[in-house]
């Protein structure tokens, strides 16, 4: 399940390749561990950490998110609202 996205991506196949890579089945992330394995694999491949896996309470209680640029330095967030 995709929250929200846009993408404005220079190279096309260095996105395809990240968001290949990073992204990978499925994309629905239900589970914290969902979370902290999408930041695993993108800081394992080498893209740039954008804040590690943990909760985010500013946003709501029970909020797990995990941030990593892809290659334009766009913003990429896994989730798990914990609902």
């Amino acid at each position: 399940m995709l929250d929200h996205v846009t993408i404005r991506a220079t190279d096309r196949e260095a996105s395809r390749r990240f968001y290949t890579s990073v992204l990978g089945a499925p994309t629905y992330v239900p589970t914290d561990e969902a979370v902290a394995e999408f930041h695993r694999r993108a800081t394992g491949a080498g893209y740039r950490d954008n804040g590690g896996p943990g909760e985010r309470p500013q946003y709501h209680a029970g909020y797990v998110g995990a941030f990593v640029l892809d290659p334009d330095g766009n913003n990429v967030e896994a989730v798990n609202h914990n609902r």
